[in-house]
């Protein structure tokens, strides 16, 4: 694949580390998981993509955008 894949793999490691960081234990279980990017085709436009875990039902993944949603747009 030519698309540089280590980005995904940055973010995707320091979700793991935020996680850690909350000391869920041993008993906890991430259960969905949503995946989006965004791609410039070296022409000018840019695509998004999602990806989300097997199974996960689709008011799960609209229920996620619209808090990051919030989150990302909230005045720091």
């Amino acid at each position: 694949m030519s698309i540089e894949q280590a980005r995904v793999g940055e973010v995707a490691a320091r979700m793991l580390d935020i996680l850690d960081e909350y000391g869920y234990g041993e008993d906890a279980e991430i259960t969905d998981v949503l995946v989006i990017t965004a791609v410039n085709d070296g022409h000018g436009a840019t695509n998004t993509h999602y990806s989300v875990s097997p199974g996960m039902p689709a008011h799960v993944g609209v229920g996620l955008c619209t808090l990051i949603q919030k989150a990302m747009l909230k005045p720091s």
